[in-house]
C-alpha cells in the first residue's frame, strides 16, 4: 500500500512550507532594534494607576453579615451605601504614611 503524491497533497505541503517561511519571517521583524517591548514594571504601574482612579468612582457600601452553620454568609438584599473615602495617589500607593486618624480603606 504505497501512497502516491497527487497533486493536492502538493498544494498542501506546499501550503505548509509557506506558512512556515512566513512565520520565520514574523520572528525575524522582532529582532529589528526599532521594536522594543515593554517593561514589566511600567505595565502594572498604569494597572496600578488605573485602579487608583476607579477606586474612586465605583460606590462605597457593605453587606451584613451573618454567622450560618459555623459559615460567615453575606445577605444579598443588605446592601448600604456608606460615606465615600476619597484615595489620593500617595494614599493608594504608600498606605503606610496615611493619618492614623483615617480610617483605612
Amino acid at each position: 500500500m504505497s501512497h502516491v503524491m497527487d497533486s493536492d497533497d502538493f498544494d498542501r505541503r506546499q501550503d505548509v512550507e509557506e506558512q512556515r517561511s512566513s512565520r520565520q519571517k514574523d520572528s525575524a521583524c522582532c529582532d529589528n532594534e526599532e521594536y522594543k517591548e515593554q517593561h514589566p514594571f511600567l505595565m502594572l504601574s498604569i494597572i496600578l494607576v488605573l485602579v487608583c482612579v476607579a477606586a474612586n468612582f465605583i460606590p462605597s457600601g457593605v453587606f451584613e453579615r451573618t454567622v450560618v452553620d459555623g459559615r460567615t454568609i453575606i445577605d444579598p438584599g443588605s446592601f448600604q451605601l456608606v460615606e465615600k473615602i476619597y484615595i489620593s495617589f500617595p494614599d493608594f500607593f504608600f498606605p503606610s504614611l496615611r493619618d492614623s486618624n483615617k480610617p483605612a480603606v
